[in-house]
């Protein structure tokens, strides 16, 4: 288990380097992904929780959506994001940060053969669910 030091620190350098719903018919993940909830920090009115995310290769994360911000640091291999309304791919590898804007139907796919992982922070209101199922907008 991390110490509470490191869990704060982490969470802080992932805010200060990215500072700046309703259910749907659910799209499950496909595919082995794994999540692991590192923390949960009360700040204010809201909570940040930091998760490490492993997607094995094909692994999707379905389509979904968060009732805050996300930002995710790729920590190894490469991911790709799709939003609704372009749904082109981003691909991002290691060292690179994702934003992902409150409320943005979107999903994470590992088209590579390693496996991903990265270490995200959503930053959402207190009580409220991280993830919301959203339906696919595209073919």
């Amino acid at each position: 288990m991390m110490p509470r030091t490191i869990l704060v620190a982490a969470a802080a350098v992932a805010l200060a380097v990215a500072a700046p719903a309703g259910l749907a018919s659910a799209t499950p993940p496909e595919g082995s992904t794994n999540r692991t909830e590192l923390a949960i920090l009360p700040v204010g009115p809201s909570s940040v929780v930091l998760q490490r995310l492993q997607l094995q290769p094909g692994a999707s994360s379905g389509w979904h959506v968060h009732n805050g911000p996300e930002y995710s640091v790729i920590s190894s291999g490469s991911v790709a994001v799709q939003f609704a309304g372009k749904c082109e791919f981003t691909d991002y590898g290691f060292g690179q940060i994702v934003f992902i804007p409150s409320n943005a139907p979107h999903r994470v796919v590992n088209r590579s053969s390693r496996i991903a992982e990265a270490f995200v922070s959503y930053t959402v209101p207190e009580d409220a669910p991280v993830r919301g199922d959203a339906p696919s907008p595209c073919p």
